[in-house]
């Protein structure tokens, strides 16, 4: 049951995704119906699946919302921008009670709290009622003017006790959708010898007149279609159960063969004077068990895996896709091992074994890297309603464009990157974006922009989140970074490096502390934030047009392929996705060079000499080479005594006396056993820079 009730969270939590989303599309089009069904069923789903998983405050909360939308979508209340607002702040409230229905030591505050919850939410909903919203007198079930009538049979499997499912709940939320006739069957019910309590041996049938379509109806059948065969069958358009006649000759239909579809169909044709005789029902669904070939109206065998498209995803346990890439990771160690054996027995038949398993090894890799993928388009609903809420609080028109959202991230890094952004967007909505009154008068739209956009570039993921406001006055921020000594008066900086002030502790130029932003910590924790996921910010602005930030991230955290290098007598590796050009160089002319800068191909290089900085020597050999990484828009040299090879490393955590030095992203097993750091080349050289 426990695995059921995880389902349902993580099911839940995606649907109050979906609402969000589809409120801001309704605020801008209060009369879509589509979009009011949308919440509508959102609704009701989180109400009875709630109720079935034991969800209890979360189910009786959101029953009284269903029942508001229902009141909107049967034209019995005008929707209104302030029913939507209030709907907003109620999302929130869902996901509280989410969270404390999953906690059951919170069940004692949850109890106290919802009952608060739910007078505070019947007084908003009636005062909604009361005010000019309201449009007539509430349309009632049995007054559907668009209703469609269904032959529904429900036949649980005899062990659908054991999921811990209650065929109750689930013929309680079809009696929800509309008017009904309910028929119990007990024809499958063995001798009293025979019965098994445990199991269930009754099914329903039921007649329903509802305004629902084919896929609500199906909706309440999401957690248990595969332990049980059901049939949903369009059987006549209006609303036949109102008239005495009608509903009479049904219910003794239900009571005499309820099997018989065909019978309610004539039925139902009769009724509407033949009406309906030519028309072929539009909606019609039926799922079965596939385990064995059933029968149809005629009693003909049928093969229900005839004509079923192929599962196309499958939900996996995040818990299980970790434990795949601990066993890549465990695969790749070994390949390495396997490497180092061949490479000292010199057998050729080894040699080219070890060289398939490697080719293997590494799509297996990338296999499981791409299971672990999340487009960045998961998390936009988020931003798009922190804009609208920033947007009202702080009265500013602002709207939210997105580009390239499909571009995909492993999810530990999609975890990571939702609070920077989140900072990057309210410094944007609070300094950036001008209010509406300022950018006419500096002939800009009136409606300021925020734009997301994510692409590719080599083995790396670029995402920039630019705005179209005021942008960054550059002397503002040289005037604070000398008020806090963070640079001398002297100092000579590009406009990019007075940019990336911004980053440091404590800088903000805003005067004024605000619930949004201006405690001087939002971009130092977006730095801070980036750099733990081996990632790198830059910000760019010009004066009275915007500012854009940039951040680079790496596709993957815990297998990267790196450099394999000797420094002194020490094995390093440098990530590749770093390295830009490697040049072979003496020895002599790294010791001749002064201030650590070389010319290389014409260009000045500044160089940080590794065997010198780590063991204060270096080898005997005359050669050495440079190896040039990027630091932000420059390039930095690094000096190593030997290239090794390229080489796939399993990045581990390296011991609590090493984290003091930030010089490392982590380290590795190599294949003879020997361990190798991995380096975090812009902590290096930020370290190295700073301490000259």
């Amino acid at each position: 049951m426990e695995d059921f009730r995880k389902l349902f969270y993580d099911e839940a939590r995606d649907l109050l995704s979906k609402l969000e989303d589809s409120l801001m599309l309704l605020e801008s089009d209060l009369n879509n119906k589509e979009l009011i069904n949308e919440v509508f069923r959102i609704m009701h789903s989180l109400k009875g699946s709630g109720a079935m998983f034991d969800y209890i405050n979360l189910s009786e909360f959101t029953h009284h919302l269903e029942t508001l939308y229902d009141q909107i979508r049967n034209g019995s209340i005008r929707l209104t921008a302030d029913i939507i607002d209030f709907t907003f702040s109620t999302t929130d409230i869902i996901g509280q009670l989410l969270d404390d229905d999953n906690q059951p030591d919170l069940l004692n505050l949850t109890s106290e709290k919802k009952r608060w919850i739910d007078s505070q939410l019947i007084k908003q909903i009636d005062k909604l009622k009361n005010e000019e919203s309201i449009v007539g007198i509430p349309v009632s079930n049995t007054n559907l003017t668009n209703s469609q009538l269904y032959y529904i049979k429900f036949e649980p499997d005899e062990g659908i006790f054991n999921d811990g499912t209650n065929p109750l709940y689930l013929i309680d939320e079809l009696v929800d959708l509309g008017e009904s006739i309910v028929q119990m069957c007990y024809h499958k019910i063995p001798d009293f010898k025979e019965i098994d309590t445990e199991k269930c041996f009754l099914y329903w049938v039921l007649i329903l007149a509802t305004e629902a379509d084919i896929s609500e109806i199906n909706d309440v059948f999401i957690f248990v279609e595969d332990d049980c065969s059901i049939v949903i069958e369009h059987i006549s358009d209006g609303q036949l159960l109102s008239q005495a006649e009608a509903r009479t000759m049904l219910k003794n239909q239900l009571v005499l063969n309820p099997n018989d579809l065909d019978a309610f169909k004539n039925i139902c044709d009769r009724l509407t004077a033949g009406s309906h005789n030519e028309k072929k029902s539009p909606d019609s669904f039926n799922i079965n068990k596939t385990t064995a070939k059933e029968q149809n109206h005629e009693g003909q065998l049928v093969d229900p895996n005839k004509g079923l498209e192929p599962i196309e995803t499958v939900k996996v346990s995040s818990k299980k896709l970790d434990s795949l890439i601990n066993l890549v990771s465990e695969l790749v160690t070994t390949q390495a091992r396997l490497v180092t054996i061949a490479n000292s027995i010199q057998s050729n038949e080894l040699t080219n074994l070890t060289e398939d398993f490697q080719h293997l090894s590494r799509q297996f890799r990338d296999t499981a890297f791409d299971m672990r993928l999340i487009p960045l388009s998961h998390m936009l609903v988020k931003y798009k309603r922190l804009v609208r809420d920033l947007s009202l609080s702080l009265n500013k028109k602002v709207v939210f464009t997105t580009e390239g959202t499909d571009t995909e991230l492993d999810k530990s890094i999609i975890a990571g990157i939702s609070d920077p952004i989140m900072h990057i967007i309210r410094n944007a909505m609070d300094h950036g974006i001008e209010s509406h009154e300022v950018r006419l008068k500096n002939n800009k739209p009136e409606t300021g922009n925020i734009h997301l956009k994510a692409e590719h570039s080599g083995t790396s993921i670029l995402i920039t989140i630019t705005d179209d406001g005021a942008g960054i006055d550059k002397k503002k921020v040289l005037q604070k970074a000398h008020e806090k000594k963070l640079i001398a008066q002297s100092d000579d900086l590009s406009a990019a490096e007075i940019y990336q002030l911004l980053l440091l502790p404590g800088f903000s130029t805003s005067k004024i502390v605000t619930d949004v932003s201006g405690r001087g910590v939002g971009m130092d924790i977006v730095r801070k934030k980036i750099e733990e996921l081996r990632g790198e910010v830059r910000m760019y602005s010009e004066s009275g047009e915007g500012t854009s930030v940039l951040i680079k991230l790496p596709l993957t955290l815990s297998i990267i392929d790196g450099l394999l290098v000797k420094v002194s007598s020490d094995q390093l590796i440098i990530p590749l996705s770093s390295v830009n050009h490697i040049y072979q160089v003496t020895k002599e002319k790294i010791v001749n060079a002064r201030n650590n800068v070389i010319e290389l191909e014409g260009t000045q290089l500044p160089f940080i000499n590794l065997p010198e900085k780590f063991n204060g020597s270096n080898t005997n050999n005359n050669l050495t080479h440079i190896i040039t990484v990027s630091y932000g828009n420059k390039t930095v040299g690094l000096v190593v005594n030997e290239l090794i090879s390229e080489y796939q490393a399993v990045l581990k955590p390296i011991d609590k006396f090493l984290e003091t030095n930030e010089l490392f992203a982590g380290a590795t097993i190599l294949g003879d056993g020997k361990v190798a750091l991995v380096l975090d080349t812009n902590k290096l050289i930020d370290y190295y820079t700073n301490k000259n």
